[in-house]
């Protein structure tokens, strides 16, 4: 098979994406260990190619141009790590809200996605404002305490 730049950067971004689902974050430090994936991924794929004798590299000119490599894309990139662990919080946080009774759901959709003041929210309720802002905290607290939990 005959592999242009495009499809070495597609492999890499395939390779980076398992290093993802198989990372585990008691072992190794995220970015050495998808450089290493991704390394032994472009390795394998040489050698699997080496019947063409086509020439890969992981230091292959990602834009064609040979001003940026795939290398200098991975040391770039250092929040991939920090980026990984704040969507996992956002997913958790999304489990969470998910789980809140129908009347505490509604409140935390209503306010913080749908933009309703909790004053127009009050109102639609027919309930003083006070106890709104209340329920509000009390559900912001709940929250809390099941993010620190997990």
């Amino acid at each position: 098979m005959n592999y242009d730049e495009y499809d070495l950067v597609q492999i890499g971004y395939i390779a980076l994406i398992n290093a993802v689902d198989k990372y585990d974050i008691t072992k190794h430090s995220f970015s050495s260990y998808t450089y290493t994936t991704i390394k032994n991924v472009m390795k394998y794929t040489a050698r699997s190619n080496n019947k063409h004798k086509l020439t890969l590299s992981i230091n292959a000119s990602i834009d064609g141009q040979g001003s940026l490599d795939f290398t200098e894309l991975l040391e770039s990139n250092d929040n991939v790590e920090i980026d990984y662990l704040k969507h996992e919080k956002i997913v958790e946080l999304q489990k969470i809200i998910s789980n809140l009774e129908p009347d505490e759901f509604e409140l935390i959709f209503l306010v913080y996605y749908n933009n309703f003041s909790l004053k127009d929210y009050a109102s639609k309720k027919n309930l003083p404002y006070s106890q709104i802002v209340r329920k509000k905290n009390a559900i912001l607290d709940k929250i809390r305490v099941q993010l620190l939990v997990k």
